[in-house]
């Protein structure tokens, strides 16, 4: 009986070798082939000149433009708000400079980030980028970010401009003290 079970097991010890080495051998083949197709494929093309302005989708013709443009895109019931909401920012301070980056409005102070507008469906987002350290006694800033927070502007009204203002001035301020 001992034979018996000592030919069991040196066919298991055989089958599972032979195993081994077919996934070896599979694997030193499927790698060689790999290393042969990269070897064969092309160089990448020449970046050209206007390749610093382009994103995997396509040059951005917005980048760097004034903030008029895309303000006029923005639903007529949220226009008004956005317009004052840009003029503020730019009265502000006379260095707060407002332009397209990432296609949206992005409010900078000497290369310090301020705020951004974006537009959603049925509401305007006014980001604040030093939200998280600015007081917010009514709670209208969301988000979890390290530092940036964002408001939901539903309509004129909503929420009151007087607490849009406070948070305002705090960004301002808190850029401007980051600028300098």
């Amino acid at each position: 009986m001992a034979k018996k079970t000592s030919k069991k097991t040196s066919k298991k010890t055989s089958k599972k070798t032979s195993k081994k080495t077919s996934k070896k051998t599979s694997k030193k083949t499927s790698k060689k082939s790999s290393t042969k197709a990269t070897k064969k494929s092309p160089a990448p093309a020449a970046k050209s000149a206007d390749a610093s302005d382009r994103t995997r989708w396509g040059a951005r013709d917005d980048l760097g433009s004034d903030t008029g443009a895309y303000i006029r895109t923005i639903p007529s019931e949220l226009r008004p708000v956005a317009e004052r909401l840009d003029a503020r920012f730019r009265a502000a301070h006379p260095d707060i400079i407002g332009v397209i980056k990432w296609g949206m409005p992005v409010y900078t102070l000497r290369k310090v980030m301020l705020a951004s507008i974006w537009k959603g469906k049925g509401y305007l987002r006014l980001g604040l980028y030093a939200g998280a350290s600015i007081d917010d006694p009514k709670g209208l800033c969301a988000g979890e970010g390290k530092e940036h927070r964002h408001v939901r502007i539903h309509s004129e009204g909503d929420p009151a401009w007087a607490d849009l203002e406070h948070l305002i001035v705090q960004s301002v301020e808190r850029a401007i003290t980051d600028a300098c």
